[in-house]
C-alpha cells in the first residue's frame, strides 16, 4: 500500500508538472532590438530573403481598436507560408487537419514595459507529435527558418 500511495503521490507531481511546463515550451519568445514597425520590416525581408511566401498581417490591436474602441499596445500577426512545405503536408488527407495551422503564424507585439517581442509556436516541439513528412518539415525546415529569421532581431 505504501509503495502504491508513493506512485500515485509521483505520478500526481510529474502531471502537475507537466501541465504548468508545457504550454511554456508550446512557444518560442524573444526580444527584438528594433522598434515594434522596424521589427515587422526586418521580419518581411528576412521572409523574402529565406524564400518563403508573406501572406500579410493582422494588426489585432488595430482591430480591437476598431470594433470595441479599447485599445492594446501594437500587436500584429504575420502569416508566413512555404508553398512546397504545405503541398508535402497537405497533399495527404491524412494531415489535412494541420491546415489549421496554416499558414505559419509569427507574433510581433509590445509588452507592458514597451520592449517588442517576437512569438511563434515551437515547431521543434510540435512537429514530434506527427508522422513524417510533418515531422521532418516541422523539426527541420520550419525551425530553422525560424531561428534564421529571429536571429535578425
Amino acid at each position: 500500500i505504501a509503495l502504491s500511495a508513493f506512485l500515485l503521490i509521483g505520478l500526481t507531481i510529474i502531471a502537475v508538472c507537466g501541465a504548468t511546463k508545457i504550454p511554456d515550451m508550446m512557444f518560442v519568445t524573444q526580444k527584438s532590438d528594433f522598434t515594434f514597425e522596424q521589427t515587422v520590416q526586418v521580419i518581411q525581408e528576412e521572409i523574402q530573403n529565406q524564400g518563403w511566401v508573406y501572406n500579410g498581417e493582422n494588426k489585432i490591436s488595430n482591430s480591437v481598436k476598431k470594433h470595441i474602441d479599447k485599445d492594446l499596445p501594437s500587436i500584429a500577426v504575420l502569416k508566413v507560408c512555404h508553398p512546397d512545405h504545405a503541398y508535402n503536408i497537405l497533399s495527404q488527407e491524412r494531415y489535412r487537419h494541420l491546415s489549421a495551422l496554416m499558414p505559419c503564424s509569427i507574433s510581433v507585439y509590445e509588452g507592458d514595459n514597451q520592449q517588442v517581442y517576437v512569438s511563434h509556436l515551437n515547431t521543434a516541439v510540435m512537429g514530434w507529435m506527427f508522422g513524417n513528412p510533418v515531422r521532418q518539415i516541422m523539426t527541420q525546415d520550419v525551425t530553422q527558418f525560424l531561428n534564421a529569421l529571429t536571429k535578425k532581431l
